[in-house]
């Protein structure tokens, strides 16, 4: 069972079952999914033609993902070009952005806030025996991880000579 409302939602739906479109064209060339996907507003997951189990919430959200699946996009524009599966947008920018304010991948574990990061209370770091990578490249510089593997538990960040100590 299907629901679709606004004109050309579900316009081209075939087999699909399991899907809610709310707006105009949102899922309107989804014609062969399992199913599962909830587009919410205008032209949100338009093209999205065989994606399954979508989550989109905002005007033109996942407008061109193709053919990807077990995505979550929130706010206007969120993952509009993204084909691919298992990825976060949260974001409210005009198409294309390449740096949504939260960005994530399911499948690998990954998230990545595009911003300032104000944490009111505290945070905490799981203590680890090792690093979590060899610190040699820019990708690693800026990592931070909570060393319990001496006496004295230390923080330790990446940079380009290696490991150092934050105390």
């Amino acid at each position: 069972m299907n629901a679709f409302f606004g004109e050309r939602a579900g316009y081209k739906n075939s087999t699909a079952r399991n899907n809610s479109f709310f707006g105009a064209y949102s899922g309107d060339e989804n014609n062969s999914s399992i199913g599962g996907n909830t587009l919410i507003g205008s032209r949100s997951g338009e093209e999205n033609v065989q994606g399954n189990r979508n989550t989109y919430l905002g005007v033109s959200s996942g407008r061109f993902s193709g053919n990807g699946s077990n995505n979550v996009f929130i706010g206007a524009y969120s993952g509009y070009n993204e084909t691919g599966s298992y990825k976060l947008y949260i974001d409210s920018e005009y198409a294309g952005t390449s740096t949504p304010l939260i960005y994530g991948e399911f499948d690998n574990d990954l998230i990545r806030i595009n911003g300032t990061l104000h944490i009111t209370e505290t945070a905490k770091l799981e203590p680890r025996a090792s690093p979590p990578s060899t610190c040699t490249s820019t990708v690693e510089y800026g990592l931070i991880y909570y060393d319990n593997s001496a006496t004295q538990h230390v923080l330790k960040v990446c940079t380009n000579t290696g490991w150092k100590n934050m105390n």
